[in-house]
């Protein structure tokens, strides 16, 4: 490949091409790999709001009905 750069055997865009190409064989292991560890990150963050959301509604569930009750907001 540098030899038909540096001759001008092969244009500029394929040259281009060509390491672009070679670039992204190089880069697709590493981009599969954190494309892997985001899923299970978000599957995780995604447990942990979730299960601190319903410990939140817990907590708070009296104090809510509380408020609704002295504000005369009606239950559905």
């Amino acid at each position: 490949m540098r030899s038909g750069c540096i001759s001008a055997g092969i244009g500029c865009i394929e040259c281009k091409n060509i390491i672009a190409n070679n670039i992204i064989n190089i880069l697709a292991p590493i981009q599969q790999k954190k494309h892997e560890l985001m899923a299970k990150e978000l599957d995780y963050i995604f447990n942990v709001l979730h299960e601190g959301g319903k410990r939140a509604r817990k907590i708070i569930s009296s104090t809510v009905e509380e408020v609704k009750n002295k504000m005369g907001v009606p239950i559905y």
